[in-house]
């Protein structure tokens, strides 16, 4: 008995601890920080570059784009020029509401906060997908707007990351 001691307290002992969940990888960079699915691979930077509309009243520039099979993640920082300004949430969201038809809307939520400032937030279908966008401000002249596509509804990925979201 005395020889199977150690065997059974070291099996007890390994139960005692469980798995904490999805291991995570962070990001950090340009004045950005949040935590993410350790699954999660870089994406082309330049694949999602063509999308983003080009004003003469700012810039918008990526800050990070990852992902895997189904959902993608993307940060973009918001700058505006000498003649824009950065939209508050509300007024994003407002905008937002408009240029999408009513139907493909899933949920919105306004005065929610991210990384510390003022946010709203969005999810609506495109194709058989899902996009969840945050718009956060700054300031008059500065913004973020974080980017979830996925093939399900759920948030809770989403949630998880702009939870763990910080800017310097």
């Amino acid at each position: 008995m005395k020889r199977l001691l150690p065997i059974f307290i070291l099996a007890i002992v390994a139960f005692g601890f469980g798995c904490t969940g999805t291991q995570e990888k962070t990001f950090s960079g340009d004045g950005v920080t949040f935590s993410y699915p350790q699954s999660w691979e870089n994406l082309s930077v330049s694949d999602l570059e063509t999308y983003l509309p080009t004003s003469e009243f700012g810039s918008a520039e990526i800050i990070t784009y990852l992902g895997n099979d189904t959902e993608e993640f993307a940060v973009v920082k918001l700058t505006a020029s000498s003649t824009g300004y950065v939209r508050s949430p509300s007024e994003w969201l407002q905008e937002m509401k408009s240029s999408i038809q009513e139907s493909r809307i899933i949920s919105t939520e306004e005065n929610v906060t991210v990384a510390g400032y003022n946010a709203a937030i969005i999810q609506y279908t495109i194709g058989t997908g899902y996009v969840t966008i945050a718009h956060l401000k700054v300031n008059e002249n500065l913004g973020y707007q974080v980017y979830y596509w996925s093939s399900q509804s759920d948030q809770t990925t989403f949630k998880k990351i702009i939870k763990s979201l910080k800017i310097s």
